[in-house]
């Protein structure tokens, strides 16, 4: 038996509806990217961080931001999936 989640292109998964949770998740990963963005930036202005802030910007952007979003992007519900595909 085919799974149908093997089978999915990224870009399926990117415009498939996703799971309520990583709704969630994706939102808090985009906040928390934004974040560490505006930290990164507020350091390229001059403006002297402590070390701690400087290491934790790198690390919500990158890890918790980027990483977080990601995933939940391309997490796919199937049953709304195969709804949605069976009315085409």
């Amino acid at each position: 038996m085919k799974n149908i989640q093997d089978e999915l292109s990224i870009i399926d998964r990117l415009t498939a509806p996703t799971p309520g949770i990583f709704k969630t998740i994706r939102i808090i990963g985009i906040c928390l990217a934004a974040l560490g963005g505006g930290l990164i930036g507020i350091q390229e202005q001059g403006i002297e961080l402590p070390a701690f802030l400087t290491v934790l910007a790198n690390l919500t952007t990158v890890v918790a931001g980027t990483i977080a979003t990601l995933v939940s992007s391309l997490t796919v519900d199937l049953a709304k999936f195969k709804a949605q595909n069976a009315l085409k």
